[in-house]
């Protein structure tokens, strides 16, 4: 049973992405035809375009701030290793629509450069945690070497540093690019086609489901490969010497005009896309006053936070019963498929949401008939879709993979003895994991939680998809009231989403700190 259990879970999670194969190959009325000939070319050509646009301006922008903040002590050094991280608070289409409130202050510019900057100041920081990380690793011998063979600062970060570095900086760069290829609220608001926003515009636009997924199997199939890639890149990141000396050991003082412009550089993306947008959104809660936080909003801000907390409670679950089997039947090929789960991440939610109303559709279906030559009575309400349910089993397919990478890795490190002693002491496996890993993995478990309630805080296409009628969380009541160009009013509901967004950050670099220790 034990082995089956993850298996059986496994089969649970992955039914729904199953089934867009089953809807691929159903006949859709001459849409896919019609797609083809009109708009399909212009979605894949946007959704590339920004792709690899937001892909080259996030590492422009986040490999020097690394290095500077790795390489170089200077004014403000401590505050901006963190704060850089800030950005990732602030959802990109929060940014949209807190920079488009203030579009007559500063200059028009093209939609398509405007989502490409957007998307860059808020996705960078994944290109900057990868590098500034494989920074840390590289050997200060490696930079000696290069001085001694009068070498330049310049040369040696371009023909020693770089190439070193390339497969950790490209791994950052796809993770930005999938987030980029996924996202529906930022391309939606400064309405460009693609592939995301095509998928909704088939399916309520032209009402076909079918033509949606077919267009939803092309951004699965972008988002599988890139998954691909980043692992190999990932795999590509382990080769460097074994005792790796702290990097303060090659760290160096930036004195003069260097320190303050060293200061400048890191505090201008900081400013742009984190402190200006809070002092925005502040000033428009003054000008609102005291009656935007009413009874409505707090409704919807517990609402919010309870469907996160189960959402993130279920996810922990599921990832730790994963890990734990995986850790004690590690030879297992069965068992080890449920790596696959690590895909779920990677998937836009605009594919899950559409594959688990698909498959929902089917089981309300087989539910229905089955009720009818049972009981001879039909039963035509919804059972599974657009329930709370839908919602949460979206958000299992998506966001397991956080807690069971995160429970994983901290169960690598639990020395297989552990488990033998309680073998001998006759322990099952359940009562092992509930007495041994799960107390030993109690951080790892709380950061996992954290982390996965804040993005389903911030998570759109899926809740929006999915949710019950009259069903409002606080980034739906956001994009609603933004696509209304009521941006003053989103204010409060945005204030909330920024404000939980930045205590995971803040718990990730202490986090990070107390493993240097």
């Amino acid at each position: 049973m034990n082995k089956f259990l993850p298996i059986f879970l496994f089969l649970i999670i992955i039914f729904p992405l199953l089934s867009l194969f089953y809807h691929l190959f159903l006949p859709a009325q001459n849409i896919w035809a019609h797609l083809r000939s009109t708009v399909l070319n212009i979605y894949i050509f946007n959704t590339l375009f920004l792709s690899l646009s937001v892909m080259l301006c996030s590492a422009f922008i986040a490999v020097p701030l690394a290095w500077l903040t790795t390489k170089y002590n200077f004014l403000g050094k401590k505050f901006f290793e963190w704060a850089l991280f800030l950005p990732f608070a602030i959802p990109s289409y929060l940014l949209a629509y807190i920079y488009y409130s203030i579009k007559e202050n500063i200059f028009t510019i093209n939609s398509y450069l405007a989502a490409i900057i957007i998307l860059s100041l808020s996705l960078y920081p994944y290109v900057y945690l990868f590098s500034k990380q494989v920074f840390q690793e590289i050997s200060p011998t490696l930079i000696y070497a290069s001085k001694t063979l009068n070498q330049s600062e310049l040369k040696t970060f371009w023909k020693v540093i770089l190439p070193l570095s390339r497969p950790a900086i490209f791994s950052g760069m796809l993770l930005v690019c999938m987030e980029t290829i996924g996202d529906f609220g930022t391309v939606d608001f400064f309405s460009i086609d693609t592939l995301a926003t095509g998928i909704f515009r088939t399916w309520f636009g032209l009402g076909s489901i079918t033509g949606a997924i077919q267009i939803s199997f092309i951004l699965f199939t972008f988002s599988i490969t890139l998954v691909i890639l980043e692992s190999f890149f990932r795999k590509k990141m382990v080769f460097y010497q074994k005792q790796i000396p702290h990097s303060s050991y090659f760290e160096k003082n930036l004195n003069g005009v260097y320190k303050y412009l060293a200061f400048i550089l890191c505090l201008a993306p900081i400013l742009v896309s984190f402190i200006l947008p809070l002092i925005i959104i502040f000033v428009n809660i003054y000008q609102l006053g005291m009656k935007s936080f009413d009874k409505e909003f707090f409704e919807i801000v517990f609402r919010s936070f309870k469907i996160s907390s189960i959402g993130a409670l279920l996810c922990i679950f599921i990832g730790m019963i994963f890990s734990i089997l995986k850790k004690i039947h590690s030879k297992n090929k069965l068992i080890n498929l449920n790596e696959i789960i690590s895909f779920g991440y990677a998937i836009p939610g605009a594919i899950i949401a559409i594959s688990v109303l698909t498959s929902f559709k089917i089981l309300d279906n087989l539910i229905e008939n089955t009720t009818l030559f049972l009981f001879h009575f039909e039963y035509k309400d919804l059972i599974l879709s657009g329930t709370i349910f839908a919602v949460l089993y979206a958000y299992s397919i998506r966001f397991t993979s956080i807690s069971f990478q995160s429970a994983n890795a901290s169960m690598n490190k639990i020395s297989p003895s552990i488990e033998w002693a309680s073998k001998t002491l006759g322990k099952s496996i359940f009562q092992t994991g509930y007495k041994i890993y799960l107390p030993l993995l109690k951080n790892s478990i709380f950061i996992s939680f954290i982390i996965i309630f804040v993005d389903i805080i911030k998570e759109l296409p899926a809740t929006m998809v999915l949710r019950p009628f009259n069903y409002e969380t606080i980034s739906i009541k956001t994009y609603n009231l933004a696509s209304d160009e009521r941006l003053k009013e989103a204010s409060p509901s945005a204030l909330f989403i920024i404000l939980l967004g930045i205590i995971p950050v803040i718990l990730i670099y202490f986090y990070n700190q107390k493993k240097k220790k």
